[in-house]
């Protein structure tokens, strides 16, 4: 099965793409973070919340120093680290990282074989709403001058159709940008 990774600002719809391919019987990679798990208060976001895999900062920095975490970044706005394992690299289908962590990926030549869908938020996309001004900066010096993607989609662009015409276009090779594309009716 191919490798895709998703990539995007916070709000632009990644966990929203991921269950559609989990939902196509695509695996979905577990993160590690240092956070707290964040209470749920649906179905839904207590199923992103098991993308994750809570630890101590020590147990991560351990993970880290001993090779296990390929790819990992401290986030400024909330001082927590979070980061993925090589076994979860090689073992999933779908992946969500940063900018850092395909450009890890460039650096070692894994890149070649992987799909790369970079998901970026309208001014009208979730992410924009919240009041988290340090979260807005982090992300903007992330994805300044960032293009290292296959394909490019908004959030205001995704829906189950736009995303079944893109998968099949993955299949089919082709590479495109659809980021003005006017989302077919539902």
């Amino acid at each position: 099965m191919p490798k895709f990774i998703l990539v995007g600002k916070g709000g632009s719809g990644k966990d929203f793409v991921a269950t559609i391919f989990e939902n196509a019987g695509y695996k979905i990679a577990r993160s590690i973070t240092t956070r707290k798990r964040r209470p749920c208060v649906n179905h839904y976001e207590a199923k992103i919340e098991d993308r994750y895999d809570f630890l101590s900062i020590n147990e991560f920095m351990d993970m880290r120093v001993c090779g296990e975490v390929f790819e990992w970044k401290q986030h400024q706005f909330n001082n927590c680290y979070y980061g993925t394992t090589v076994k979860e690299w090689r073992e999933s289908h779908v992946i969500i990282l940063s900018p850092s962590g395909i450009y890890e990926l460039e650096r070692r030549g894994e890149l070649r074989d992987c799909t790369v869908i970079y998901l970026d938020r309208t001014p009208y996309g979730r992410g924009l709403r919240r009041p988290d001004e340090a979260r807005r900066r982090n992300d903007y010096k992330d994805f300044k001058d960032f293009n290292a993607f296959d394909y490019r989609y908004t959030n205001s662009a995704i829906n189950r159709r736009l995303f079944e015409r893109m998968m099949l276009d993955i299949r089919a090779g082709l590479k495109s940008d659809r980021e003005n594309e006017t989302p077919p009716a539902v």
